[in-house]
């Protein structure tokens, strides 16, 4: 009499629930697949605003004022670079300019006394008392600043280093330092930041304290400035007028307290080195297009634009060969702004002067049929510049030009709220529907597995009792193959209808 056994007539509890499981997650399934294919298209978007927005940058910086003028851009060259450099942006005005330098600024110095580094004859002096002195740089504010002097063996060495660093602390505008200025002998050395009589320095013993002058600075607390020598204490630069730069600029004299000058010439920054000899010729500077930065920009431009062009055409296109499609296949949008693209650079500007280039094939770049550019005569391109730099920049920077007709399509692409963010917007609405489907139905699908499981069970329970019994009857000489094969079959077939 043959057993019945359960776990050869069905599988096992849990291959019955993995199969179920497998049959009933199918729209699951598809839900996810819809999901993957929606997060495609996002990265696909994500990428191609970036290239749209790095092209704009590239383009805006072309049509930008002052500065901002890429295609603008201009240089100066110095006659002699030992007495003067020179800097010229975009707003510069090319030409000639003559400079002559009568005097460079300097910053203000004031020196002490030579001492003796190793005697005590200052503290020895003033020991016992706190002494107070002020600095005044320019038109600010007097600082005061106070020493105690306690120990009457304290060196001037010491003190000086003590007066320094209480000064350096407390004062933004001047550094101070000792100085060995001979064997056994040291000054003090206070010397203004900034260059100028804007910055002059100013020294007042204040409340009965002589320290100052005791260190040779100043002949009385509220003397004028008084000039330094080999070992007496004053100024370098006596008279503060002698601070400032004096130089001139096409016969036009100024005077400045930097040697940076700016706000002279428009655009224009000379940093002063040196004074010229009296009786010098002037020096000169020149400003002129900067063809080198001009084409470099061109040349950026043409790959930010290639970029761009060669994303988006692989991401519209379909291979009629595989059938396989960009992510953004069919979409009319984005063929579209694809054919704009290509007509921007291919048609002529009509607000060109007449005479002046309105291709950009006329100035040695070329369009491939793939609509992406390059410059296919160097010496062409070069030439354009060097003749006529204002007209090349006019071919992108006219109303009609090149970079503004690019810059109307691109915003529509690549600003807050426009196309792009809109279809990422309704990405992420279809995505977060999709999340809430699936989680709906991976709760339902828990319940309807842990049911399964149950009754799965409950099936190979009752065919293992009928097994049991099975072996008990069969033990007395009772013949039940009928009865419990038939029991067998229907529970297995239980199991079927359960699964199919």
């Amino acid at each position: 009499m043959a057993e019945i056994s359960p776990l050869t007539q069905i599988p096992s509890v849990e291959q019955l629930v993995t199969r179920f499981a497998s049959r009933e997650r199918g729209p699951v399934n598809r839900l996810e697949q819809k999901k993957i294919s929606l997060n495609q298209r996002r990265a696909t978007l994500i990428d191609l605003k970036s290239n749209l927005t790095s092209l704009r940058t590239r383009v805006k910086g072309f049509t930008g004022v002052g500065t901002a003028a890429k295609l603008a851009a201009k240089k100066a060259v110095s006659s002699d670079e030992s007495f003067f450099t020179v800097e010229a942006d975009s707003t510069a005005i090319a030409g000639i300019n003559t400079i002559l330098i009568s005097q460079v600024a300097k910053n203000d110095l004031a020196v002490s006394d030579s001492i003796s580094n190793s005697s005590n004859s200052i503290a020895s002096s003033l020991v016992g008392t706190t002494q107070q002195f002020t600095i005044q740089i320019g038109s600010g504010s007097a600082q005061t600043i106070s020493i105690s002097i306690t120990d009457s063996s304290e060196t001037n060495e010491d003190l000086l280093a003590r007066i320094a660093e209480k000064i350096n602390t407390e004062i933004d505008g001047v550094s101070v330092n000792v100085v060995f200025n001979k064997k056994n002998r040291i000054r003090l050395t206070i010397i203004s930041k900034e260059s100028g009589s804007d910055n002059n320095v100013a020294f007042t013993d204040a409340g009965g304290s002589q320290l100052l002058q005791d260190l040779g600075f100043i002949t009385s607390p509220n003397s004028s400035r008084k000039s330094a020598n080999s070992s007496q204490g004053g100024f370098i630069t006596s008279d503060t007028d002698d601070l400032d730069a004096i130089f001139e600029i096409n016969g036009i004299e100024i005077t400045s307290s930097s040697n940076t000058i700016t706000g002279v010439l428009k655009g224009v920054t000379i940093e002063l080195r040196k004074a010229q000899k009296s009786n010098s010729d002037p020096e000169t500077f020149t400003i002129t297009n900067d063809e080198d930065v001009i084409k470099e920009e061109i040349e950026d431009f043409i790959k930010e634009y290639n970029k761009a062009l060669t994303f988006l055409t692989d991401k519209i296109s379909v291979d009629t060969e595989t059938n396989k499609r960009g992510s953004l296949s069919g979409n009319f949008t984005f063929i579209n702004l694809r054919l704009q693209l290509r007509e921007i650079v291919s048609n002529p500007v009509s607000d060109a002067a007449s005479g002046d280039p309105s291709l950009l094939t006329e100035i040695g770049i070329k369009i491939n049929n793939n609509g992406t550019l390059e410059i296919d005569d160097e010496d062409e391109l070069d030439e354009a510049i060097a003749k006529d730099a204002n007209a090349v920049t006019g071919l992108f920077t006219s109303d009609l030009g090149v970079a503004n007709k690019l810059i109307d399509v691109l915003d529509k692409f690549t600003l807050a709220g426009t196309n792009i963010d809109k279809n990422l917007s309704s990405i992420r609405s279809q995505s977060f529907s999709i999340d809430r489907q699936i989680s709906q139905f991976e709760s339902r699908f828990r319940l309807r597995e842990e049911s399964l499981r149950r009754r799965f069970t409950d099936l190979e329970r009752s065919l293992t009792i009928l097994n049991s019994q099975q072996v008990l009857l069969q033990r007395f000489g009772f013949s039940s193959n009928n009865l419990f094969q038939f029991g067998s079959t229907s529970i297995i077939g239980q199991s079927r209808n359960l699964l199919f």
